[in-house]
């Protein structure tokens, strides 16, 4: 197989041409993936494995402890950091499917942090509100 990690939009991806390509029959032998657990999902899901469940599972987990290395002054906002967070936390539910159906445990997803404590006055676009719990 092929693995392309899509830094950019696959249109820009030197040397890709999807006509040239399909023809050539490398899409279909080709992973585009932008989260490394999705590449290792691929990888694990393929007839034959190209990698071993206990392999799968321990990409997921070094991409959150990857994830939470990343120091704050290193995001260059905290809207990138909740986009790739939510990226690769919708990646790792994909991931965690195939693991549970494997008898494996799933890998935690990365949680939100807390923005505001129980009882802060908040303004939303439905109105005034109060801070009554949170569930992460």
């Amino acid at each position: 197989g092929i693995f392309v990690h899509l830094v950019q939009d696959i249109q820009k991806t030197h040397g890709f041409d999807a006509e040239r390509w399909r023809s050539k029959g490398l899409l279909d032998k080709t992973c585009f993936f932008r989260v490394y657990p999705d590449a290792a999902l691929y990888a694990a899901t393929r007839s034959p494995p190209l990698i071993r469940m206990c392999g799968f599972s321990r990409v997921c987990q070094d991409a959150v402890a990857d994830f939470n290395m990343i120091l704050p002054e290193q995001w260059s906002s905290e809207a990138q950091k909740r986009d790739r967070r939510h990226e690769l936390n919708q990646s790792l539910w994909r991931c965690n499917k195939v693991l549970n159906w494997n008898g494996e445990e799933p890998v935690p997803l990365i949680e939100n942090p807390r923005q505001w404590e129980d009882g802060e006055k908040v303004r939303t676009s439905y109105g005034i509100g109060v801070i009554k719990g949170f569930d992460p």
